[in-house]
């Protein structure tokens, strides 16, 4: 009983807290647009050029890492057959990572 007191006083606290900071965001809206332009703009901004740098690096670490984990699952010790599971899945990375980097990059430099 005393747990549940103490659970309904702490939703009370949390709801009030929730209607003091929509009455303040209301009363002070142009403050909070302000803030809030100056928080996204450099997000919005940066965003493409950032994505076309994390995509190469997780593209190569996704399809390198891809061929030792496949040929340990199955105990492939050939060294030949490695080499042809990390060639596939380096042309599949040069096909799809590199031209959505480009784009991503592209969208960048147009803004």
């Amino acid at each position: 009983m005393k747990e549940n007191i103490c659970l309904i006083g702490a939703l009370i606290t949390i709801f009030t807290l929730i209607i003091k900071i929509v009455k303040y965001s209301i009363l002070k809206r142009n403050l909070i647009v302000g803030i809030a332009i100056h928080i996204f703009n450099p997000i919005y901004k940066y965003t493409p050029l950032l994505m076309a740098i994390l995509i190469p690096i997780c593209g190569v670490l996704l399809f390198g890492l891809a061929p030792l984990a496949f040929t340990e699952q199955y105990h492939i010790s050939h060294n030949i057959y490695k080499a042809y599971a990390a060639f596939a899945t380096f042309t599949l990375f040069a096909v799809g990572c590199f031209p959505l980097s480009k784009f991503m990059y592209t969208e960048y430099k147009d803004r």
